[in-house]
């Protein structure tokens, strides 16, 4: 078999030629596109006679293009990126459709989707409509991206997956985050959303990483301590190096539901006072509110409270990053699969328009706004929490629409966390009268229009 049919046959083994979009695949274009400040990002399978787009962002309207006069037909041919500063000023692409009409392509960086049997089924590309250069630091990182995605390709594991939740890729050598999926962002930054660069050590205690991983490539799963709502819990985490040798790929499995292995009552105590936290805010509201009644409903004691809790601060942020949790929880588990980006923006509207992550949810939130006028932590907190749903928005939108620049992703999310959180106090504020007939589906039309209420 000749090497161009052996890489066919490893193409068509995949059989995702002509699939509906992978959110995962898609998620991750988008977070290279933010990651290098490029406006178009394509994952391209390349075929016998064309090019077929995975995935495509930045680039409406078009999913498939000749092989002949495609950048990613010569990116194939070596493990090495392929980089065009101007294609207007490459013989070799004059003749590229997307060069010659739109999107008028003018810079390419393209980098080999490697399979484990060293064939090149695809690239991983980034696009612009001016000419420009690609530093070192960037085209390192756009190789390690493109092991990412060979290896998301090649993987059983679907999107919905229940058992295995959390997905961060790391550097083999320094073990820092290249990228992370939603979940593991929501439960290991709730408040700043920021994983890309840190630590794994700083994230987490994965006892004995270094060894496991030290000259194998080999799966490897260890016992971490994951922390989730304020609480440490333990799980297995599998730890695989991807078969390059550069990335190591970190997974969890099952982490809002698992407990501390040392006492089981430690993990149970600590939801039993958020509970009972949330239950005292709602009928006391924040003047009534006490770490002495949080012990009284819990029944565990002050002592207890205040041993798990040092102060009321930290027990308000242990209360919303809890409620964050569940959101995300609901997020990936019911929202993130779906692939049109505007449905599961529509269903994370109606999630909370229905009451949210948490019975008496309009209370809480309410109560939580109240302390933060007059208490500097808890202002911090709720901040971070709506930060934290307008980077959600922001994302979704910009997925909706990449003609959006950042600036204004960021404004439509704002609007829309704005819209939902006022539309939320009102129908519940409403809720035995019931408010204007037609005002929920009146909001979600609005809100599926925003992507393209700005001029791009």
């Amino acid at each position: 078999m000749s090497s161009e049919a052996s890489r066919l046959a490893t193409l068509h083994s995949y059989g995702v030629l002509d699939t509906p979009p992978d959110p995962r695949i898609d998620h991750l274009v988008i977070y290279v596109m933010q990651t290098l400040g490029m406006p178009m990002g394509l994952v391209t399978l390349v075929d016998e006679h064309r090019q077929w787009f995975k995935s495509a962002k930045g680039l409406e309207g078009i999913t498939v293009t000749e092989r002949s006069s495609s950048m990613c037909n010569v990116t194939i041919r070596s493990d090495d990126l392929t980089i065009v500063d101007d294609a207007r000023q490459d013989e070799r692409f004059l003749h590229n459709p997307l060069v010659e009409g739109s999107p008028e392509v003018r810079f390419y960086a393209g980098a080999p989707l490697k399979a484990p049997n060293g064939a090149r089924v695809g690239a991983l590309c980034l696009l612009d409509r001016k000419s420009r250069t690609l530093e070192s630091e960037a085209r390192r990182l756009l190789a390690q991206y493109a092991d990412i995605v060979a290896a998301l390709l090649t993987s059983s594991l679907s999107y919905s997956d229940s058992s295995r939740k959390l997905m961060i890729y790391a550097d083999r050598k320094s073990f820092r985050v290249i990228y992370a999926n939603l979940t593991a962002t929501a439960l290991l930054a709730p408040t700043s959303g920021i994983l890309h660069g840190q630590s794994l050590s700083d994230l987490f205690s994965i006892e004995g990483l270094e060894g496991a991983m030290d000259g194998t490539r080999e799966e490897a799963t260890l016992e971490a301590s994951v922390p989730v709502a304020c609480a440490h819990r333990w799980t297995p985490v599998s730890i695989t190096p991807l078969p390059e040798g550069d990335l190591v790929a970190v997974m969890a499995s099952q982490i809002a539901e698992s407990i501390e292995p040392e006492s089981s009552v430690k993990g149970e105590t600590r939801k039993q006072i958020l509970d009972a936290a949330k239950r005292v805010l709602a009928l006391e509201g924040a003047g009534g509110f006490s770490m002495r009644k949080v012990a009284k409903e819990s029944e565990v004691g002050l002592g207890h409270v205040q041993y798990y809790f040092p102060s009321k601060a930290k027990l308000i942020r242990a209360m919303v990053d809890s409620i964050t949790v569940r959101f995300w929880q609901h997020y990936e588990q019911r929202l993130a699969p779906i692939a049109n980006p505007m449905d599961r923006f529509v269903g994370c509207a109606q999630f909370i328009l229905n009451s949210g992550p948490e019975p008496n949810m309009v209370l809480l939130l309410r109560e939580f706004w109240s302390m933060a006028q007059r208490d500097a932590a808890v202002s911090e907190t709720i901040y971070f929490f709506y930060e934290a749903c307008r980077r959600l928005a922001a994302s979704i939108l910009k997925e909706a629409n990449p003609k959006l620049s950042d600036n204004e992703a960021q404004l439509l999310a704002a609007e829309t966390v704005s819209l939902i959180s006022g539309a939320f106090l009102y129908t519940e504020s409403l809720a035995e009268r019931g408010p204007l007939p037609g005002f929920e589906q009146y909001l979600l039309a609005r809100l599926v229009r925003l992507p393209w209420s700005v001029g791009c």
